[in-house]
């Protein structure tokens, strides 16, 4: 059970950064059309 906890937590974690990667390049986005 522990060893499925730990893999759980990882694929979130992973997929929090890509999620934040994926805000970040967006807002980068807006920033440029806006100029």
């Amino acid at each position: 059970m522990d060893e499925l906890v730990i893999i759980e937590t990882k694929i979130y974690e992973i997929g929090s950064q890509k999620v934040m990667l994926n805000w970040f390049k967006n807002k980068d986005k807006k920033q440029e059309d806006n100029e």
